[in-house]
């Protein structure tokens, strides 16, 4: 697990259609050293991803939004690059975290409510899968 006092680098895709989530999330990357672009729309998130796809080094999603859901975003970033680490932040219990890995290629798949350390460790990963 990542230490609490160490930071990460590189920017972060932050989607989510619930404005305090969002706020949250992106606070949380801001101190552990990332830097989150926040969107709460999956059309915007697909539009800035696909305009500067290497500038990214992780996305984290919501499954359920309007318009167009999380792994319906993933498919399509994938599209884009196939090999940027993607975390799914999901509510529902209609697949085990580790079918929703699987199925999309996620990094990681965080259930909601999640804790911080459950963030520190999803994020240990995007580091590590940078090195």
């Amino acid at each position: 697990m990542k230490d609490e006092n160490s930071s990460g680098t590189g920017r972060i895709l932050v989607v989510d259609d619930d404005p305090k989530v969002l706020m949250i999330l992106e606070e949380a990357l801001k101190l552990f050293g990332y830097q989150p672009i926040a969107c709460s729309s999956a059309m915007k998130a697909l539009s800035l991803f696909n305009d500067a796809p290497d500038s990214f080094c992780s996305v984290i999603t919501d499954q359920a939004m309007p318009g167009m859901s999380g792994d319906q975003l993933i498919k399509e970033i994938r599209l884009i690059n196939e090999s940027v680490p993607i975390v799914l932040c999901t509510g529902y219990a209609d697949l085990s975290v580790e079918e929703w890995e699987s199925e999309l290629d996620l990094i990681a798949c965080l259930k909601k409510p999640f804790t911080m350390s459950a963030l520190s460790e999803v994020l240990a990963k995007i580091t590590a899968h940078a090195s």
